[in-house]
């Protein structure tokens, strides 16, 4: 790849970073590549993950943006560990009467695993372990996430690079407690034992119903199908630069982009 083409291919991720949105989820990659097998190797990088869809119960849809920087470190052979941190904006929408929109910007944190599992000599055939568990607070809503992955890669070298094309299955957890613009009012039926009284040798209990009005300020969602699917590809050049784009489906329809720089 010439020195221009980079340059572009560079400037194109950087504004797709800035402009793209996301809600949960985040990139998960093929196994760390051979520059993060040794110990005391790291990494700078940044990625973005927009996601069009996100089904959840009580016929909730999710949506929304999410920016992170990251650095990776090599604490053992092949296993990575991240450390996450950027903004994100949340939108979910139940139905009209729930007066659920915008949630708004809010910091996200977060941590993650990276292990390259397993790599066949013959074919050269990558598996990866992942998992990363993240948070945010928008305008006081909790919103918090961690998934599980694994994925099968194989590397091509294409020109002076390295091109590794990927697939894998997510496991995802989502717990939340949105806040409502319109609080949800429950009428409850509360009945009490107001007197008694026996006759024959019965005892006969008088009873009183009445009603009470229970303010909801706040709801939960679950995620309606917490497994996944993905690919994606790697390209690898100047051996110390990545360049990760990746698409997700089945439990969210997802469109992520990353990039990573290796020291």
């Amino acid at each position: 790849m010439s020195r221009k083409a980079r340059t572009g291919l560079g400037a194109f991720v950087v504004f797709i970073c800035v402009v793209s949105h996301a809600f949960g989820g985040g990139l998960v990659g093929p196994a760390p590549s051979d520059d993060l097998r040794e110990f005391g190797a790291w990494s700078l990088g940044m990625e973005t993950t927009w996601i069009s869809e996100h089904d959840f119960t009580k016929s909730a849809k999710g949506r929304g943006g999410e920016f992170l920087l990251k650095a990776s470190f090599t604490i053992l052979d092949r296993i990575d560990l991240e450390l996450l941190g950027g903004g994100t904006y949340l939108d979910i929408e139940e139905d009209r009467d729930s007066g659920l929109t915008s949630l708004g910007w809010g910091t996200l944190g977060g941590v993650g695993v990276n292990i390259n599992a397993y790599r066949d000599r013959i074919t050269k055939i990558d598996i990866g372990v992942h998992g990363r568990f993240t948070q945010s607070s928008p305008n006081s809503n909790r919103w918090s996430e961690w998934w599980f992955a694994s994925t099968l890669g194989r590397p091509f070298e294409q020109g002076n690079g390295i091109l590794t094309p990927y697939v894998g299955v997510k496991f995802s957890q989502v717990d939340t407690d949105v806040n409502l613009k319109k609080p949800i009012w429950h009428r409850e039926e509360v009945t009490e034992i107001v007197g008694s009284q026996t006759e024959g040798g019965i005892e006969y209990y008088e009873l009183s119903t009445s009603y009470r009005m229970r303010k909801q300020d706040s709801i939960k969602f679950e995620e309606r199908r917490r497994v996944g699917v993905l690919a994606g590809l790697r390209y690898t050049f100047q051996h110390r630069n990545e360049l990760v784009l990746e698409v997700q489906t089945a439990d969210q329809t997802a469109l992520c982009f990353g990039y990573r720089r290796i020291f």
